[in-house]
């Protein structure tokens, strides 16, 4: 605990170096080997749309039976209902995920390319892990739910917040990172390593998972502190004001600024 009290000691007076993140890019058209045709089937729910492949329709099943479930209790935490449909495209592994040109310029949510989102389109593997694959699962409705909450549901509304809106990479990522996964041991003891090293000094040009880490650690101290109500709180300031500084004032009374 000390160690992600020290890092939020840290951020306030280095806030004004954040630069704007702006998510997750999907470009088409860029070519990719590929190996072998995908023909997709998908099925329509009330909420979302599943696309899946031959052998995925099991897969696809469990997406739906998962998404049903997280978006509708994400949506209650943040109340704020998500406009646009997801879209789910299941792969039954990283191979044949890496075969499409689907999202083929997209950055991942983290380094291992866990989730990939484009908008309401979120690509989804299946690393032979269950807890992997749920993790996904939220990652992208998260992702999903938090970009549009913040940024807007349709096109021109996106680019007109993001000319006034700095994310920095900690406060976007991390907070996904937080919604949708576990704090955990090895988590700590990268993120005291990182302190005891000097390399979180410099905190808004982390990228990565140190990014990752830090950002998510700087949520789970204030969730444990104020509480998780206060994390909606700061989003829904960042989102009317179009400003973080403002977001944290306004609710902790802390000046990002320093």
């Amino acid at each position: 605990m000390k160690y992600r009290i020290l890092l939020f000691a840290m951020l306030l007076p280095m806030f004004t170096m954040a630069q704007f993140y702006n998510g997750s890019q999907m470009e088409f058209g860029k070519n990719r080997i590929q190996y072998k045709p995908i023909e997709w089937s998908f099925y329509r729910y009330q909420r979302f749309d599943v696309y899946f492949f031959a052998g995925g329709k099991e897969l696809s099943t469990l997406v739906a039976k998962t998404a049903s479930k997280q978006l509708p209790e994400l949506e209650s935490w943040l109340d704020y209902s998500l406009q646009n449909r997801p879209r789910f495209l299941v792969f039954q592994n990283l191979s044949d995920l890496k075969q499409t040109n689907v999202g083929s310029g997209s950055k991942p949510l983290s380094l291992a390319g866990t989730t990939q989102i484009d908008h309401q389109k979120i690509l989804l593997f299946h690393n032979g892990s269950s807890l992997s694959f749920n993790e996904q699962i939220k990652s992208g409705i998260t992702e999903a739910l938090i970009d549009e909450f913040l940024f807007g549901s349709d096109f021109r509304e996106r680019i007109r917040s993001s000319t006034l809106m700095n994310i920095p990479d900690w406060f976007r990522i991390g907070l996904i990172r937080y919604l949708s996964h576990e704090w955990t041991v090895p988590k700590d003891e990268w993120l005291r390593e990182g302190m005891i090293s000097g390399r979180y000094f410099k905190f808004n040009r982390l990228q990565g998972e140190d990014a990752l880490i830090a950002g998510e650690s700087i949520w789970y101290y204030l969730a444990q502190t104020y509480g998780e109500k206060v994390i909606a709180n700061i989003l829904e300031m960042t989102r009317v004001t179009r400003n973080i500084d403002n977001g944290f004032q306004y609710v902790l009374g802390i000046d990002l600024k320093g």
